[in-house]
């Protein structure tokens, strides 16, 4: 899971700089409109990264780059 979770980050970094727009879904369903605020890295074994307006990491499964 873990070198899954790299790949998926490397990927990501490759692809998006930091202030990708990106739609994101919350914990209570609710999908909002964001940028990121950091490169993806790895947390456990999913690969996350932080988002404006977001407190703390939030999943990569959760964003979609726009």
């Amino acid at each position: 899971m873990e070198k899954k979770a790299k790949h998926k980050a490397d990927v990501w970094n490759q692809k998006y700089s930091e202030g990708q727009k990106v739609s994101l879904l919350k914990d209570g369903g609710e999908i909002i409109t964001t940028k990121t605020r950091s490169r993806a890295w790895v947390m456990g074994c999913t690969a996350v990264a932080l988002f404006e307006g977001i407190s703390g990491a939030y999943s990569l499964d959760r964003a979609t780059a726009l």
